[in-house]
């Protein structure tokens, strides 16, 4: 049984790795997309300094490329442990609940869902650099 707590620990811990990752990437894209929106300040100052648009797009693209890694890492060691789970659960008497078990897995949906969505935020945060390069200097 004691196997059985350390490793739904680290389920938590996984899945809490999990979670960090997908909101911090999303408040990332979004505060930077909404400055953007919001301040004419920032766009001023990016089409002037024309190398920072190169150098925004390109972290835009690594920050959602290591969030997929991430996410990717954390569903395939969250799989892995449920699996080894259900192994050591059969040899307890009386074998815990499936609930127990499964409760911080991180389903095959969700890394899915917060690509779709984080996702579809960098490209609209890489549309709107895009647009800045366009804009002639007013």
């Amino acid at each position: 049984m004691e196997t059985l707590k350390i490793m739904i620990e680290a389920s938590k811990h996984i899945q809490s790795v999990y979670i960090n990752n997908v909101w911090t990437t999303m408040g990332a894209f979004l505060v930077a997309f909404g400055w953007l929106l919001t301040s004419a300040e920032a766009r001023k100052y990016i089409k002037e300094h024309r190398s920072l648009l190169s150098y925004s797009k390109t972290i835009v693209v690594s920050l959602f490329i290591i969030h997929a890694v991430v996410l990717g890492k954390s569903w395939c060691d969250s799989y892995l442990l449920i699996t080894e789970m259900e192994k050591v659960a059969k040899l307890i008497d009386p074998p815990p609940n499936d609930i127990l078990i499964t409760l911080y897995e991180i389903p095959w949906y969700w890394p899915v869902s917060s690509l779709i969505i984080n996702g579809f935020i960098a490209t609209l945060l890489l549309k709107k650099l895009q647009l800045l390069k366009g804009l002639k200097e007013t």
